[in-house]
């Protein structure tokens, strides 16, 4: 019986484990070189943000932002964070909280699309900033993206004396200022007066103060501050009696002054409209409740003024005209006729169809005649006035070259002319008479002989030759 010893069992368990580690481990060293690790793949910068916005209502603040287009050709978004700081009247805003309210991960292929976060955590009073940045795949945040600081002040009214009117075809919105309700108050003092037969004792527009005012006018009172312009406004608007309101209100900067002309509506439409009192502090706007609605039908039979036809002119290759401008917001565009001047009016056909601006070239007359133009203007009612005709022959006469001057004698020799003076008229050189070639086998009659001038010496090669009966300079 053989025995076999512990000490060889546990040597070659050992090296069989040894075999199978180094069948799964690479050597390195030993001169045994690894596979090179790829090389890392290359960072792209991640962009700033545009279109960045903040608008609040009902006590939330909704921020409206995207990756700027112009920087995602050489850089990558995966998403964005938003962080906000917030602290309390009177607070140190350099020691103010700072809280990661959202981290909005992309989706593939939506990365120049718009994107919003509504928070609806705000305190009324309180300061707040935020904070925005977009990041790449490796969560590397980009440039900061500031809204703020501001505070959370919204409106607690909605404006009052919200109305709307048809007026050539727009829509014009008003509402009450301070400087709308002084003029009522005014107004109706001013008729209670003189229903008593009392001196109006307020001057209004187109008035005159009674005396008494005047000569309290006459003495020294501190200047009076300027009236406010008011509210601003959101407007908002719908379509159809039944429509939806668009999100965003119709007008790009919060209306002021009490009125805004909507010239943007559907004629003999129903349109409906609503308004939210407006407060902006460094880029965030805050609206407060909306007005009660106010609808009406928007109707233009009024036409617009008939334009001046300018000029008209013809060219080698078409017929130029221009206009005057009309100045009519309900303005849809001008349409450019044309007819044969001997033609009946009837005759008249649209050449241009509807154009906005005040010249047109009309490149299709081809036919040479005379040739009549006019200008019609037309609004969104389809109310139109035309211009009085013009009258211009096609194609333009061919130019007329002047005569050239003479400036060479009969053998091809500068003409002698006098100096001229300065201040005086330029006399014009005498023409030089056309010579008639006689035929070599008529004879020529004798000319009675010329003055001669004195005998010169010979010109110098190449240069003017001298020419009798013409004086030298």
């Amino acid at each position: 019986m053989s025995v076999i010893r512990r000490s060889s069992v546990r040597s070659a368990l050992a090296a069989a484990l040894f075999m199978a580690l180094a069948s799964f481990i690479p050597l390195s060293g030993c001169g045994v070189k690894a596979d090179p690790e790829p090389p890392a793949a290359e960072v792209k910068p991640v962009p700033r943000l545009d279109g960045l916005s903040a608008r609040g209502q009902g006590g939330k603040i909704t921020l409206r932002f995207k990756a700027a287009p112009a920087e995602l050709e050489d850089a990558v978004v995966a998403g964005f964070r938003v962080y906000r700081k917030d602290w309390a009247e009177g607070a140190n805003p350099e020691q103010a909280q700072v809280l990661m309210m959202a981290d909005l991960v992309l989706e593939a292929g939506k990365e120049a699309e718009i994107q919003s976060f509504q928070d609806n955590y705000i305190e009324a009073g309180k300061h707040y900033e935020y904070h925005l940045f977009a990041y790449n795949a490796k969560k590397t945040l980009g440039p900061d993206n500031t809204l703020g600081p501001f505070v959370a002040d919204f409106p607690e009214k909605a404006p009052e004396g919200f109305g709307a009117r048809s007026e050539n075809g727009v829509a014009v919105i008003f509402w009450n200022t301070p400087d709308v309700k002084q003029r009522n108050v005014q107004s109706a003092a001013n008729a209670l007066a003189e229903a008593q037969g009392q001196p109006v004792t307020a001057a209004l527009p187109g008035q005159s103060a009674a005396p008494a005012a005047e000569e309290k006018a006459d003495e020294a009172s501190p200047e009076a501050a300027p009236a406010s312009s008011g509210p601003k406004l959101n407007l908002y608007r719908a379509e159809g009696k039944e429509g939806p309101y668009d999100p965003k209100p119709i007008n790009a900067e919060p209306a002021l002054g009490g009125e805004f002309r909507d010239n943007k509506v559907s004629l003999g439409l129903e349109i409906r409209y609503r308004a939210r009192e407006v407060r902006e502090e460094n880029g965030v706007v805050m609206e407060g409740p909306f007005t009660e609605e106010i609808a009406l039908v928007v109707e233009d039979k009024t036409p617009p003024q008939a334009p001046d036809v300018l000029w008209v002119k013809a060219l080698e290759k078409g017929v130029r005209i221009r206009w005057s401008p009309v100045q009519d917001p309900a303005l849809l565009g001008y349409r450019v006729e044309r007819k044969k001047a001997s033609d009946p009016d009837t005759a008249f056909a649209d050449i241009s169809g509807i154009v906005t601006v005040d010249e047109f070239t009309d490149r299709k007359v081809t036919e040479k005649a005379e040739y009549a133009y006019r200008v019609t203007a037309k609004d969104r009612g389809g109310n139109q006035a035309q211009s009085a005709a013009m009258v211009v022959d096609f194609p333009p006469p061919e130019p007329v070259e002047p005569a050239p001057l003479p400036t060479e004698n009969a053998e091809g020799a500068p003409a002698a002319v006098a100096l001229p003076v300065a201040g005086q008229p330029a006399e014009q050189p005498a023409e030089k008479a056309e010579e008639k070639k006689t035929p070599p086998d008529e004879a020529k009659p004798a000319a009675p002989a010329a003055p001669k001038a004195p005998a010169l010496p010979p010109p110098s090669e190449g240069g003017p030759k001298p020419v009798e009966g013409l004086p030298l300079p």
